[in-house]
């Protein structure tokens, strides 16, 4: 079955549910003029603002979407939950708030259905309100991951999903790894994209185990201060559920690393271009990541020599 265009939630843009034909993201950034005596006023950056996209589209029961189609986002929005946004390619665009959902009827069959739907979505970006652990959209520690379980990520498990994170996480093979990862604040959704950036799941244990996962061995530990970071406290900054930002920290240590180094992290000529590959998408996993800059600030400073 192919892949879902967008998916929202639990709901799929695919042609039996419909699909939108512009999708439309603005992103604000806030500055505070201040006026000055007998001098231009002076601008101050006070972050980021708020995001928005706007899904926008035709539906055509019968041929691309259903009658049904948007009670179903009605439904999804009334819940005043945020969801997950992903895109069939494996891009995770982070929670979203639905704030409208426009119906547009025309062309109306006998009887009543409309054989022409027109729709519009607004979503507003959703940010966490505890920026730590949780800073990223997707980061899940452990013991909330034991609570809410794979139904919390109902956009990354199903059949059609961009990414099948439960059959790569169940996997024996990558079972430690996994358990591992999750406990560093990393959740199966970012695993799965992890997995599909180096294009082979065999290597994301070893990829992971050189960011400190595992006990490293003391080649890896040599190469670490070589690139300027504690290998024993990147390992504690995992276990302490800060595995995201310390990611983040050990790609960018890495650009500079040799391929005998990433040889030796990754414990083999295979998974050290593995782990080259991370580096050479180290821009698409960073968006992946999304944590909060205060936090991978304060691991940075916690780990380098």
């Amino acid at each position: 079955m192919a892949r879902p265009l967008f998916q929202l939630g639990s709901f799929q843009f695919d042609l039996a549910n419909g699909v939108p034909q512009t999708l439309d993201r603005t992103a604000d950034y806030r500055w505070d003029v201040q006026e000055r005596l007998l001098r231009d006023p002076a601008a101050q950056f006070l972050g980021p603002g708020s995001q928005e996209i706007t899904l926008d589209g035709v539906l055509y029961p019968g041929f691309s979407g259903r009658q049904t189609t948007m009670e179903t986002l009605r439904e999804l929005a009334a819940k005043g939950e945020p969801q997950m946004l992903t895109d069939g390619l494996g891009k995770v665009y982070g929670k979203w708030a639905i704030r409208r959902v426009q119906e547009g009827l025309s062309t109306f069959a006998p009887g009543g259905g409309a054989r022409q739907i027109s729709f519009g979505i607004s979503l507003v970006r959703y940010s966490e309100d505890n920026p730590g652990e949780a800073a990223s959209p997707l980061s899940m520690s452990n013991a909330s991951y034991a609570t809410k379980g794979v139904e919390g990520f109902p956009s990354l498990t199903g059949q059609d999903s961009a990414f099948k994170a439960v059959d790569w996480a169940k996997n024996p093979q990558y079972s430690v790894a996994s358990t591992q990862a999750q406990a560093g604040g990393l959740n199966l959704g970012q695993l799965a994209s992890i997995s599909q950036s180096i294009a082979n799941q065999d290597y994301v244990g070893a990829a992971l185990n050189a960011f400190g996962m595992n006990n490293l061995s003391s080649g890896q530990q040599s190469v670490w201060t070589q690139l300027g970071l504690n290998a024993a406290q990147m390992a504690q900054e995992w276990a302490q559920g800060r595995g995201a930002p310390t990611m983040a920290v050990a790609l960018d240590a890495l650009r500079p690393a040799t391929t005998s180094m990433l040889n030796t992290l990754g414990g083999s000529p295979e998974n050290g271009s593995a782990l080259a590959s991370m580096i050479r998408d180290a821009a698409t996993l960073g968006t992946l990541l999304d944590v909060d800059p205060k936090i991978t600030d304060a691991v940075r400073q916690a780990v380098q020599q």
